[in-house]
């Protein structure tokens, strides 16, 4: 289940671009937020260019030297800038950045760009009807559930997407106790294109946690992507 930008045709994320009032489809999307945002460029070996084929890859890191950015230039197309982290940053960029606090290595998302995803990624059916339901509970519910305008998005890890993050690993392993929130795997009436789905949540004092595998079917295992929300003082 691949995310990706989260919004199709946007060339940086909604939620970075909103940060100086960008429209995050303009063809000049990467290029204002890089000016706005002053990061700075870190040249990229020739060695390392000639490894991608037909696009001209360029890094940067903002100015506080913690998130490294990747900007593609095809041929013919618009620029793109996106956020990369861990794994997905090369050595010589990573030897600029400094240490990540908890929360900047998760990708932050709109609960309803999440829910968008979620339902494209799953077949018609019965099954993602009450899946959905409960997702919408739990994800779109985050602000009204905090009682706080702070909620406006949402950690979020996916190992197929982001890759090996040792750090949220780490984490989520703190997690004393995983509940199953819903559990399709053993319905024996379950006939559906989408397969079998589990939700589990988990309980931390700032946040609680979502373990969401989707998709499942007898062949082959249903993937688990994580969410990270912030909890509010009456939760």
């Amino acid at each position: 289940m691949q995310y990706g930008y989260h919004q199709i045709g946007h060339r940086v994320p909604r939620y970075l671009a909103e940060e100086f009032g960008i429209d995050p489809m303009s063809p000049t999307a990467a290029e204002d937020y890089i000016r706005l945002a002053k990061l700075e460029p870190v040249p990229v070996p020739t060695k390392q260019q000639a490894s991608y084929p037909g696009d001209v890859i360029t890094w940067y890191v903002d100015p506080k030297r913690t998130q490294a950015f990747k900007l593609i230039i095809t041929a013919g197309a618009s620029d793109k800038l996106l956020p990369r982290k861990d794994r997905k940053v090369p050595i010589y960029v990573t030897n600029l950045l400094k240490e990540d606090n908890d929360m900047e290595n998760w990708e932050q998302v709109y609960p309803v760009d999440f829910m968008e995803e979620t339902k494209e990624a799953m077949a018609s059916s019965d099954e993602r009807a009450r899946v959905l339901s409960i997702l919408m509970e739990l994800v779109t519910g985050a602000v009204a559930a905090n009682k706080t305008d702070k909620v406006t998005t949402l950690g979020w890890y996916f190992n197929e997407a982001h890759g090996e993050n040792k750090k949220i690993r780490k984490e989520l392993e703190q997690v004393e106790k995983w509940q199953t929130i819903y559990d399709s795997c053993n319905m024996p009436t379950l006939d559906c294109d989408s397969g079998y789905n589990i939700i589990e949540v988990g309980y931390m004092p700032e946040h609680y946690y979502l373990a969401i595998s989707l998709n499942g079917s007898w062949a082959a295992s249903a993937l688990t992507e994580y969410l990270k929300v912030p909890r509010g003082e009456a939760i």
